[in-house]
């Protein structure tokens, strides 16, 4: 059995998702979101998710790979307030929340409505 993965849903997904997790830590730690660099950051997450389609490594590489995209998207969005490693550790992590939380949610969602139909 072989699956289809329609790279253009798939972006717009997670650019989707992305982008809500950028304002949801913004809004948590009381900083203004500026529109082009969070647009650019979660250009760079959506760009990812369809490149993690090709990454053939062991676990932990790839596990280093998110950590370091989630920096970079993290440093992009967040470049004007960070003014030590600790306030982009802060954001880093705030945005590593937010995103399993959202995740989860729509896990829960995503299996109730296949039990509905």
């Amino acid at each position: 059995m072989q699956n289809e993965v329609y790279a253009d849903l798939l972006f717009l997904i997670n650019f989707s998702m992305d982008f809500l997790c950028l304002f949801l830590t913004a809004q948590i730690l009381r900083q203004k979101l500026r529109p082009i660099p969070a647009i650019v950051a979660s250009m760079i997450g959506g760009a990812y998710s369809i490149a993690s389609l090709f990454i053939t490594a062991h676990s932990i590489y790839v596990l280093l790979i998110d950590v370091l995209v989630c920096v970079i998207m993290c440093l992009v969005c967040f470049a004007k307030y960070n003014k030590s490693a600790r306030q982009l550790l802060t954001y880093c992590l705030t945005y590593l929340a937010c995103a399993t939380v959202l995740g989860g949610i729509m896990t829960v969602l995503f299996n109730l409505f296949n039990r509905l139909n």
